[in-house]
C-alpha cells in the first residue's frame, strides 16, 4: 500500500519508523491513543511493529521539468483545498 502524506518541505531524506512510533509521534496522548495517525484502527490491517518508511516525492508538479522549490509551491497550491494538513491517497 502506498500512502501519500503532505509534510510540505519537512522531509528531505527518508524516515524509517514503525506504526507504533508514528501513532505516538508526539507522545502517547490521552488514554494511550497516541498523538498521530493510528494505522491499526478500523479496517486498516497493520500491527504496531510493522515498519513504515517515508520518502520524499520529488515530482515535477509545475510541469516545467526537474524538481525544485517551485514544485513544492505548486504542490502546496494543488493540495491546500483538498485536506489539510495532510493529503491521503491509497493505491
Amino acid at each position: 500500500t502506498t500512502l501519500y502524506l503532505n509534510f510540505g518541505a519537512g522531509i528531505s531524506d527518508s524516515l524509517a519508523t514503525t506504526v507504533e512510533e508514528f501513532r505516538n509521534i508526539n507522545g502517547t496522548g490521552i488514554g494511550g491513543k497516541g498523538t498521530g495517525t493510528d494505522l491499526t484502527e478500523d479496517n486498516i490491517i497493520y500491527s504496531l511493529t510493522d515498519p513504515l518508511e517515508f520518502v520524499p516525492l520529488n515530482y515535477d508538479f509545475n510541469g516545467v521539468g526537474g524538481f525544485n522549490q517551485a514544485d513544492i509551491v505548486a504542490q502546496s497550491r494543488l493540495s491546500s483545498g483538498l485536506w489539510s494538513p495532510s493529503i491521503l491517497m491509497w493505491s
